[in-house]
């Protein structure tokens, strides 16, 4: 059970005029919406596109578990840099023994980089 102190002594005959206030919590929500902590976070889309880039070759089953995102989410963050990543080949994954495809970056972005 976690303890929640408040700035001043709770009356609840006192709760709709001045509710108390989390002052710690306020603090955590305000900084977390700060323009320096959002431009920090890197998007869903940008860890699909950093994964493929440092490991190569990969499938979508190893990108979900490189990124931590969703397995069923990969394929649309994936396919929103559709000219930038290619698809290789299909072949069976060897820890679910599925046919899977497999992409890596577009070689014209390789060059580039």
């Amino acid at each position: 059970m976690s303890h929640i102190t408040l700035d001043r002594e709770y009356n609840p005959l006192d709760l709709f005029t001045n509710p108390p206030v989390n002052q710690s919590l306020a603090n955590k929500i305000d900084s977390f919406y700060a323009k320096d902590t959002q431009k920090k976070r890197m998007s869903q889309r940008e860890r699909v596109f950093l994964t493929i880039k440092e490991f190569g070759v990969v499938s979508d089953r190893e990108i979900a578990e490189f990124t931590g995102i969703a397995r069923h989410l990969v394929p649309d963050r994936r396919r929103s840099w559709k000219d930038k990543i290619e698809f290789v080949e299909a072949k069976t994954d060897p820890i679910t023994k599925r046919k899977v495809n497999y992409y890596k970056i577009a070689e014209s972005e390789n060059e580039e980089s």
